[in-house]
């Protein structure tokens, strides 16, 4: 099958959707259900330990710093942000695989 040119602006759209749908049938017989919630642990745990890590660089630079000033309290805030935004993401997709690999192995595999 050959891509056209009106399928070719669907690309970006596709091939996010199609690994989306493959990854839990490629990653499922591999590392059954008790190996997702096993993933999901891992990643929440990364977030906690980068989100403590990063608290205390952002405290350090603030004692070493004597009186930053707006711009750079500013700068530093927005850096500090944009951080807990992404390890919020990282934090709701570890509950998720935690609470599907816990489903799925007490339906699937006891029940």
């Amino acid at each position: 099958m050959r891509l056209s040119n009106p399928e070719l602006p669907l690309l970006p759209v596709i091939v996010p959707v199609l690994f989306v749908g493959l990854f839990p049938l490629v990653i499922l017989p591999l590392v059954s259900f008790l190996g997702i919630a096993f993933i999901g642990l891992l990643i929440g745990l990364c977030a906690v330990m980068v989100q403590l890590e990063e608290s205390g660089s952002h405290a350090q630079r603030m004692v070493a710093q004597r009186g930053p000033t707006r711009a750079e309290h500013a700068g530093l805030s927005s850096e500090m942000r944009s951080l807990m935004r992404q390890l919020y993401v990282a934090r709701i997709i570890s509950v998720g695989l935690i609470v599907i690999g816990c489903g799925g192995f007490l339906l699937f595999q006891r029940g």
